[in-house]
């Protein structure tokens, strides 16, 4: 997450700016934040100043603690996103939605989970496997090739 941050007064200056991530979709059986702060950076100004301020978002502020499991499970998906400085709304000036995107890895392993048992001899779980193991190699070439076989082969086994 990026934004500006200006000192709009007559002397040096502060200030920290905050980024707060809205819920995720929902999930059965879990409570979510309305807003929590993710990020934040402390940033010293000059009268008039203005700074380029970068907030990375880890993996973390898109996952939620499932009780079942006892580990944290991604809630991928759109979700509010704020900055300012302050958690009320009224200092929150900076409003968007995002969507985060899934590892390659982790889009790989959703596949595998998709076709289970799906196709003659199970032959989409082979090329599914193929594709997550690719991935997990860094092989973006093979699991971009192997995905549009891959794609075809699906539709030919379900018309869809």
């Amino acid at each position: 997450m990026a934004f500006d941050v200006t000192n709009t007064g007559s002397i040096d200056g502060a200030d920290v700016g905050q980024v707060y991530l809205g819920p995720g979709p929902a999930v059965a059986g879990v409570q979510q934040a309305v807003r929590s702060l993710r990020g934040f950076e402390r940033v010293d100004l000059a009268a008039g100043q203005t700074k380029h301020v970068t907030i990375h978002l880890d993996k973390r502020s898109f996952e939620y603690w499932d009780e079942k499991t006892q580990s944290w499970v991604a809630n991928w998906g759109s979700r509010q996103i704020w900055v300012g400085d302050a958690d009320s709304l009224s200092n929150l000036p900076l409003a968007s939605t995002v969507a985060p995107l899934k590892s390659l890895a982790d889009e790989a392993a959703d596949l595998l989970a998709l076709v289970q048992g799906v196709g003659p001899g199970n032959s989409l779980n082979a090329k599914a496997s193929n594709i997550a193991s690719a991935a997990a190699k860094g092989q973006t070439a093979k699991v971009c090739s192997s995905l549009k076989d891959f794609i075809n082969e699906v539709r030919a086994q379900t018309g869809k």
